[in-house]
């Protein structure tokens, strides 16, 4: 389980980074957190229409290429075992972490499957 939430915190219970940790240890599976593969919380904060989203997710794709060293770290992870992106976003299309997933699998020929 990798999170790539910039701040493994959550108001839903049992989504914060020290539960998931925990229980992962306890169904025998590995937490990761690289939080710079996540987004801050300032330009998330007034996402409104799917226009919104998508000039944030250019801005975040072309953020990928100065974070070179944490998508290798996660390249690394996924070539050693299957791995799931946790985000909280429900809708992947409007979630980071399918724009991360493409990132890797360009890199990577893994499949893609949301959840």
């Amino acid at each position: 389980m990798l999170d790539v939430r910039c701040h493994a915190y959550s108001h839903k219970f049992g989504f914060s980074g020290s539960p998931l940790k925990k229980y992962a240890k306890a169904l025998q599976l590995r937490y990761w957190h690289i939080p710079v593969l996540g987004v801050e919380p300032a330009p998330r904060r007034h996402l409104q229409e799917r226009p919104d989203y998508d000039r944030l997710f250019i801005i975040y794709e072309r953020g990928l290429q100065e974070k070179q060293v944490f998508v290798e770290r996660a390249l690394n992870l996924l070539t050693q075992q299957p791995v799931v992106l946790l985000c909280f976003e429900a809708d992947p299309a409007l979630c980071h972490r399918s724009r991360l997933a493409a990132w890797l699998a360009k890199q990577c020929p893994l499949p893609i499957q949301h959840l």
